[in-house]
């Protein structure tokens, strides 16, 4: 090559590059035949046997066969057919080689006798032809259920199914961890019955609607001598596992039913019942309060808690009832209309702040369950609510409130909207939504009507499980003079759906409604 001048580059693509490397190592392999005899150092000569123990110096240590070995080389192409002939040759020479040399095949399964009449054909042959014989898979057998160890006092409420728990769900574990959990009624009986230790202490007491029986053991623990648990719930089942592990089955007795099919042995001192209800009334334990009070409390006794009192508010809660009601009117660019009058026809229950509410607070119920009375357990009274905020009225709030008269220290159990605790409360508060908000204003005066009473016809006993909430509000100036009419609507409260016809009798009827079909 002439001085000065380069060689030149050639460039080649990375599969170019591959096959030069393929076939520079072809090359190589062609000029060595006999590598592979360096590197199991076997000389000439050397039977096919003698190959195989020195493979066997080769392998890692494991259990081979004593008949068999098996030996396979990559052998050149050149080499194959010199190999070949020196192996049949050292086999003749050799007979007793024959025996190290097998060939392997495939085990076939002969198919099994078909005993069953009832298998078919096809399931014979198709498992011929997978290679094995058609066997049936052999049932597990049942595997026994561990045996359960559940206490005497849980054997009823264990068989207790779904359906049951429709009818009686207190006697669920769920209802019982909700109702006691982070509460605050829990809160205010036990502070109310520390505080006032000098009338339980020596006393015989009633625990209405005992529950899992805590009020009981707190009635117990402040010094009582006989405490009487009542609950118609299975509940009472767990209630009498926890006093007896408690060790508390001497003070305390557990009752399974209702106030008028039991009878105790002797009048009590006090009655300790957490009877409140939504609004009070609904859905509350008067009922069996006011029988248990007749018959059993001693004169003198108290009721614990024993004053109560229920408050009216109107509020300016758009977002609740767009959340609630409104929503229906565009779902999906579907109208729903019709879910909505079932959305307005039936009280909800929420946990209300005291930043949109437009009224102070009207008392409409005042109860002392000391004196009080099976006809006085309803509303129908006159209305004034008096206006502090301007604002759009979306529904109305009722709350309540209850006490302990004879309480050493005032102490007071309220859901007002406008405290704040850290507690929960199983009642918050109930909402009325109205079917079209009005304007409420500081300078006008807003009068009216509200009936709250059990739906019951004339004749028939009191039903606090089916009620009925009505309000009629009209608009008045300084003078009293009456303007127009705001409000005349109804809400049913009952522990069943409405029907098409209930849902219309309490649409507002100063609204005008499109006709159902």
């Amino acid at each position: 090559m002439p001085a000065g001048r380069r060689k030149k580059e050639i460039k080649l693509s990375l599969m170019e590059f591959n096959a030069q490397m393929v076939q520079k190592e072809q090359k190589q392999h062609k000029s060595a035949p006999n590598a592979w005899r360096q590197k199991l150092q076997i000389k000439e000569g050397t039977t096919t046997t003698t190959a195989a123990e020195a493979a066997k110096q080769l392998l890692p240590k494991r259990s081979i066969s004593k008949s068999v070995v098996k030996v396979r080389f990559d052998l050149p192409d050149e080499e194959e057919e010199e190999t070949i002939t020196r192996d049949q040759a050292a086999m003749q020479a050799d007979p007793r080689s024959k025996s190290q040399i097998q060939l392997l095949k495939r085990p076939v399964v002969k198919p099994a006798a078909n005993n069953n009449n009832n298998e078919t054909h096809s399931d014979s042959i198709r498992g011929t032809r997978r290679g094995r014989g058609h066997r049936r898979v052999k049932h597990c057998p049942r595997i026994p259920t561990p045996p359960r160890t559940v206490p005497t006092e849980l054997r009823q409420v264990d068989s207790m199914t779904s359906a049951d728990f429709r009818h009686d769900f207190a006697a669920h574990v769920d209802n019982m961890r909700t109702r006691q959990k982070n509460q605050q009624h829990m809160h205010f009986f036990q502070t109310l019955m520390e505080e006032n230790q000098h009338l339980l202490k020596n006393r015989n007491l009633l625990v209405l609607n005992c529950g899992t029986g805590t009020l009981a053991l707190m009635a117990a623990r402040a010094g009582a001598a006989q405490v009487y648990a009542v609950d118609y719930s299975l509940v009472t089942n767990y209630a009498q596992l926890v006093v007896k592990q408690n060790n508390y089955e001497h003070i305390i007795k557990v009752l399974h039913g209702h106030v008028s099919q039991l009878k105790l042995p002797e009048r009590v001192d006090g009655i300790i019942c957490n009877w409140m209800g939504h609004c009070l009334l609904y859905e509350s334990e008067l009922l069996q309060l006011l029988q248990a009070r007749e018959r059993w409390l001693k004169p003198g006794g108290f009721i614990m808690p024993d004053m109560a009192a229920l408050y009216l508010l109107g509020s300016a809660e758009y977002l609740l009832k767009n959340e609630r009601c409104n929503w229906w009117l565009n779902v999906y660019n579907f109208n729903m209309r019709a879910l909505r009058r079932y959305a307005l026809a039936e009280p909800r229950y929420a946990k209300i702040k005291g930043e949109h509410l437009l009224t102070k607070a009207h008392k409409v119920l005042s109860l002392n369950l000391n004196t009080v009375s099976l006809e006085q357990l309803h509303i129908n009274k006159d209305i004034k609510l008096q206006v502090q905020h301007d604002g759009f009225c979306e529904c109305f709030v009722l709350y309540f409130d209850v006490a302990f008269s004879r309480a050493h220290q005032p102490l007071t159990l309220s859901c007002n909207p406008c405290l704040q605790t850290n507690y929960k409360s199983p009642w918050l508060q109930t909402v009325l939504f109205v079917e079209q908000s009005f304007m409420m204003r500081a300078q006008q005066e807003y009068k009216g009507r509200l009936v709250f009473q059990s739906l019951a016809k004339p004749g028939e006993a009191v039903d606090l499980l089916h009620m009925k909430f009505e309000i009629e509000l009209h608009e008045h100036d300084k003078n009293d003079s009456i303007g127009r009419a705001l409000v005349l609507k109804s809400w049913n409260m009952m522990p069943r759906f409405q029907t098409l016809q209930e849902v219309a009798d309490c649409q507002d009827r100063l609204v005008a409604h499109e006709p159902q079909n």
